[in-house]
């Protein structure tokens, strides 16, 4: 079992770089992020760059984590062991998190990434199911 305080770090390491992420995401065409060239607004090679790489590396990370997350579920026909349900309960914070990020996600990049985070989000959702029902 990982130290809590090791833990802690990694949940507030997580929730600056998903911040990070997050604002490095965001359009700010109105507030000087572009330049006037010719009478006309121009936004920088520089930082559509920039967007572009934090946009791969928020949806990697949010992949990753979930990824990870479900790769834990037992599967339909096993049980889940102690171990598993221990893990889980330490990783959750950090789950949550990614989660809780991917809902204020800008919509677009959401979108264009669905077909890769629809897959993780329904394991995590219905490994969970499967176990309710298995129990009824």
């Amino acid at each position: 079992r990982p130290p809590l305080n090791l833990l802690r770090q990694e949940l507030a390491g997580t929730t600056i770089y998903l911040e990070i992420l997050h604002k490095s995401t965001v359009h700010n065409g109105a507030n000087g992020s572009s330049e006037e060239t010719n009478g006309s607004s121009v936004e920088s090679d520089q930082q559509e760059k920039l967007r572009s790489l934090a946009e791969g590396k928020l949806v990697s990370f949010c992949g990753n984590i979930l990824k990870e997350a479900s790769d834990l579920q037992p599967s339909n026909g096993e049980t889940a062991s102690a171990d598993i349900h221990r893990v889980l309960d330490l990783r959750a914070p950090v789950i949550m998190k990614v989660l809780n990020g991917m809902c204020i996600m800008d919509a677009q990049i959401f979108k264009k990434h669905l077909r890769e985070f629809y897959p993780l989000i329904t394991k995590l959702i219905c490994c969970d199911q499967v176990c309710v029902v298995l129990w009824r």
